[in-house]
């Protein structure tokens, strides 16, 4: 367990905070119970557990979002701390949360973002601009992070963005107390594997100063290449907090399951022959004149790095964004000006953002299922509301959508994995012809996560086409027929058969123009 050579130390220091019988209730639902957790100095602490553990509440709890119920205490450094923690107590108390998000705001300078609690001034009010630099200057070379002070925020890469979200809460804040827990909320969602190492390094980093580091992952490899302890929660209990020496990935899939998992994905048919969706000439976004055929049954999947062109695929072709080119659908023109056209068409899309593009937070589980299809639902003007509720509930029993009977609660209250598993059946009950997707186990439990890959399986298996657009290879490798691998918005190799490993597509998205793929069938290139 090491990153650029740094050994994941054993266990053994100083308890920065301490957590004794915290439980938290929703009414009757227990979301916590007597849950207990130490987080040493100098440790990384990994809390792992299906969407709906826990691990968010405890997070929120420390976050002064939730307040705990009462019995529950909280030590920091040997002082007890009286809970509920107030609004801006878990700054002062140096508990620093990146979420995420990361909370960066992208039309502001990095110098404006690390400086986003106040830049300092003289005496008389004025901003010390040379002090500010400088400080700015010391807490990046601390975190090897080379990016300009003056540059926007969205400028920068995801894996440069999320060491400045780290570098922030690693800094003075003045009148705080310097940071001493540093929780990192699924950090590396958005990241590819490339850059998590890149991530990584800058937690190595805040390590080194003696701060406990909680991070909360679903990527179990990351839990088991660089975290020192792990904490398992399910339901709401801890099952086992034990040092990560000696455990595999199996063993934790069991802890985390109460059970063996088996095989992680599904088995994937061959696909058939007849040509289902056709892009000749196709540009949208970064994406740029590309050529691509999905057959009838076949699950495509199209990667690279971020910003490579890949991402935007789905989008454009959904007619969420603009696009230009030629498109056939079975080999007829296809002209998708807006999305409704290309649901009239039986395309659907599921996003990677589930809150704000894929399903409305607000609305309920029934609103979210009926949303494509409120005329079916209809008694003469009306949504025929008895209809709308009977289909609520039988899809959610089928697709396994927990917690049971909460068809009428908002969408935001679901787990990550609960809400994706909606999200996709809200547009597999409309039998798609194409099902567009973008990174859809993003954030995603281990069980919740089979589960999606057993549907994308299934509805390819029925002569549907699926385009899968991830930056995942061990998911592109298991469940696809093809991969496409983009660079600078090309299609610069195309994977199959053999060469269809998470090992060469990491290679094609990462080697130089002209190289070849290190396999003994060259083929597969473009």
């Amino acid at each position: 367990m090491s990153v650029d050579g740094v050994r994941a130390q054993e266990p053994g220091g100083t308890v920065r905070l301490a957590i004794r019988r915290m439980s938290k209730s929703f009414g009757e639902t227990r979301a916590l119970k007597d849950v207990d957790l130490d987080l040493l100095g100098g440790e990384i602490h990994a809390l792992c557990g299906q969407n709906g553990s826990g691990k968010s509440t405890i997070i929120k709890i420390l976050a002064a979002y939730h307040h705990p119920d009462q019995g529950a205490r909280l030590v920091i450094d040997g002082e007890e701390v009286g809970l509920p923690l107030a609004p801006g107590q878990p700054e002062k108390l140096g508990i620093r949360i990146v979420h995420q998000d990361l909370g960066l705001a992208l039309d502001l300078t990095v110098l404006d973002n690390l400086f986003v609690d106040g830049y300092p001034r003289n005496r008389v009010g004025f901003v010390e601009w040379s002090a500010a630099r400088r400080e700015a200057r010391e807490v990046l070379r601390a975190f090897e992070l080379d990016v300009d002070l003056d540059a926007h925020v969205e400028s920068l890469n995801p894996a440069q963005r999320a060491v400045l979200a780290i570098a922030r809460a690693m800094k003075d804040h003045a009148g705080h107390a310097a940071t001493r827990v540093l929780i990192l909320d699924e950090p590396t969602a958005h990241l590819p594997m490339a850059d998590v190492k890149r991530m990584m390094s800058a937690v190595y980093a805040a390590r080194g100063q003696g701060v406990a580091i909680v991070i909360v992952t679903h990527r179990l490899e990351e839990v088991l290449e660089y975290a020192d302890r792990v904490t398992v929660l399910r339901d709401g209990a801890l099952i086992e907090t034990r040092v990560l020496r000696g455990l595999d990935h199996d063993s934790l899939i069991e802890l985390l399951l109460g059970r063996a998992l088996g095989n992680q994905y599904p088995v994937v048919n061959e696909s058939r022959s007849r040509p289902l969706l056709e892009l000749r000439g196709y540009s949208c976004g970064s994406a740029e004149d590309v050529d691509l055929v999905i057959h009838e049954g076949e699950i495509v999947g199209v990667t690279g790095l971020i910003g490579a062109g890949f991402e935007d695929l789905p989008y454009g072709i959904f007619g969420a964004t603009e696009s230009d080119g030629e498109v056939l659908l079975d080999a007829n023109p296809l002209v998708v000006r807006r999305p409704s056209d290309a649901v009239n068409a039986g395309l659907a899309l599921v996003p990677a953002e589930r809150i704000g593009q894929a399903g409305v937070a607000s609305l309920s589980l029934i609103e979210n299922l009926t949303l494509p299809n409120l005329y079916g639902r209809r008694r003469g003007p009306f949504i025929d509301g008895r209809c709308e509720r009977a289909f609520a509930r039988e899809v959610l029993t089928r697709y396994d959508v927990r917690p049971a009977g909460s068809a009428g609660r908002p969408l935001s209250v679901l787990s990550g994995g609960n809400q994706q598993k909606l999200l996709m059946a809200k547009w597999l009950e409309m039998s798609p012809s194409v099902l567009l997707l973008h990174e859809p186990t993003q954030g995603v439990d281990v069980g919740s996560r089979r589960q999606l890959f057993d549907l994308i399986a299934d509805h390819a298996d029925r002569g549907s086409g699926v385009l899968l657009a991830s930056a995942d290879g061990a998911d592109l490798a298991a469940l696809c027929h093809r991969v496409l691998v983009f660079r600078n918005g090309s299609v610069v190799a195309e994977l199959h058969g053999s060469d269809l490993t998470e090992d060469l597509i990491a290679e094609a998205c990462l080697r130089d123009p002209g190289m070849t793929l290190n396999s003994s069938d060259n083929s597969a290139m473009c």
